[in-house]
């Protein structure tokens, strides 16, 4: 139906409802009565429909304010929890890392401090056996020295390996430098004085005033080298004693 019926009026205008029109089967004029009830029915259906639409509409955007509101909101909590999980996983990959990173530091101290401590017990180990090499090379000159001058003979023992001396020094006590040196020369003097020695006691009867004199003469000698030996030993050993003080004491 046309939006312009909305009066009676105008309905009542239109050429059939005019008198002399028929209607229905009968063809008979419709009464002005009919006609009225007609359109006030015809009207009144006009406005009521306009007034489900506007119904209608006002309840459609309604629901699609509602849903905007919904989804809005919606929007904003699915945007804050996006944020969150982002800002959860930043946090989470700087823990990650923070974490890693002070393993890492743990790892390199507790390794460096392993590497000390098996450092200074081989230290320890080579310590016993610088001593031990000094020992044993004061041991030997001392026995050579008494069979150049009474038993004659410079071969009855291998000398000490006295270079191992040196290496034992440059490698891991290099503050013995001067000892070990000191040391390894004053042994190095006395083997050259024992090996004359002994040529010169060969070329000399046992038993003859010669001999005798020969001792008398090389006696004192083979004394004072022992004694010099001696005391470049006791240095090695006084700060061999330090350091195995300094390295017992580490823990």
């Amino acid at each position: 139906m046309r939006s312009r019926l909305t009066t009676l009026d105008e309905l009542l205008t239109w050429p059939v409802f005019h008198a002399g029109h028929t209607g229905g089967v009968s063809g008979k004029p419709m009464d002005e009565s009919v006609v009225r009830e007609v359109a006030h029915q015809v009207v009144s259906s006009e406005i009521l429909l306009n007034w489900r639409i506007y119904a209608v509409l006002a309840l459609v955007q309604g629901v699609v304010v509602y849903a905007a509101s919904f989804l809005t909101k919606y929007a904003e909590k699915r945007g804050e929890a996006f944020a969150t999980k982002a800002d959860f996983e930043q946090i989470l990959l700087q823990l990650q890392k923070s974490t890693e990173a002070a393993e890492s530091i743990k790892t390199t101290l507790a390794h460096k401090d392993w590497t000390e401590k098996e450092y200074k017990l081989l230290r320890r180990i080579k310590l016993e056996e610088l001593l031990t090499t000094v020992h044993l090379a004061q041991k030997w000159q001392n026995n050579m020295s008494s069979r150049a001058l009474v038993m004659r003979g410079t071969d009855a023992e291998s000398p000490p390996d006295i270079y191992r001396l040196k290496l034992l020094c440059v490698l891991y006590f290099p503050e013995f430098q001067a000892e070990v040196q000191g040391f390894h020369v004053k042994f190095s003097d006395m083997e050259i004085w024992v090996m004359e020695v002994a040529l010169a006691a060969e070329r000399i009867a046992r038993g003859t005033p010669e001999y005798e004199s020969f001792i008398t003469t090389h006696l004192p000698q083979s004394r004072v080298h022992i004694l010099e030996l001696h005391q470049l030993a006791k240095k090695i050993e006084l700060k061999a004693a330090v350091v195995m003080s300094e390295l017992i004491a580490y823990r």
